[in-house]
């Protein structure tokens, strides 16, 4: 004795669709999205939906990040590396929602300036040696704006900064495994491809661009208006990675590290 189901054409249809998905996630299609294919961490007819709305259609991979790939924000692919546990952005932040002037400082509203920028618009700045190069010169405020980073990406804080330091000696020793070749007998032995991309100064003007390196980290030093940072002068100390208190209002280099 058996019982027998009599579906209608629609329904075995389904039953057909849903048992194949489940077949394709069984044989190891490890690149497809599946079977819970509306991510609500459930299985069932919200799912099926989902997969029959592709029928015909070519079946969605994977969006899963592998470090060293590239990753667009605001329509630019940073490069990225892995360094010990950590992924990094191989580049300077290009993100540059607004264009301010060098005399136009804050310690609380977010400043974007990019080093040669004197007048013209953000594309006239977009074309700039400075901005190509270098990247982006961001006051503390502007860092800490959550849309500087990717989803998933973030500002490294201090903690982190050693943690890639220590991997290469020290701030003592590891300033050449982080700078670009092309930086004073910087061998890039990390990957990062560091860059003296200078500072705009708290006295209004851009310094240092072509000798110096300074990045932010996110984490506030502790004195009024001031977070640490970390700064790579090569000309005056070869191998030292320098960390020190610095104010809100100067504009420095930036990078994005995987959450």
């Amino acid at each position: 004795m058996y019982l027998h189901l009599n579906y209608n054409k629609p329904m075995r249809a389904l039953t057909y669709a849903f048992l194949l998905a489940i077949s394709l996630n069984a044989y190891g299609q490890t690149d497809c999205v599946g079977p819970d294919f509306n991510d609500d961490g459930q299985i069932g007819s919200a799912d099926l939906i989902v997969f029959l709305s592709y029928y015909g259609n070519e079946w969605p991979l994977s969006t899963e990040f592998v470090c060293g790939e590239t990753i667009n924000h605001y329509d630019y692919d940073y490069q990225t590396v892995q360094v010990g546990n950590q992924c990094w952005f191989a580049e300077n932040l290009r993100y540059l929602p607004q264009i301010d002037l060098p005399d136009d400082g804050s310690l609380t509203e977010p400043r974007y300036y990019v080093y040669y920028y004197f007048e013209g618009t953000i594309n006239d700045a977009m074309a700039l040696y400075g901005y190509n190069t270098y990247g982006v010169l961001y006051n503390f405020p502007a860092v800490i704006n959550s849309e500087i980073c990717p989803q998933g990406w973030h500002i490294p804080t201090d903690i982190e900064w050693d943690e890639l330091i220590n991997l290469y000696g020290g701030e003592w020793n590891a300033s050449p495994a982080l700078r670009a070749e092309t930086w004073y007998n910087g061998t890039n032995e990390s990957g990062l491809s560091c860059l003296p991309g200078g500072q705009r100064h708290s006295l209004g003007n851009y310094a240092l661009a072509g000798n110096g390196g300074y990045y932010w980290s996110s984490t506030s030093s502790g004195f009024t208006d001031e977070a640490w940072n970390r700064y790579m002068y090569p000309s005056i100390e070869e191998y030292w990675v320098d960390r020190s208190s610095i104010s809100y209002e100067i504009g420095m280099s930036a990078r994005c590290i995987k959450d």
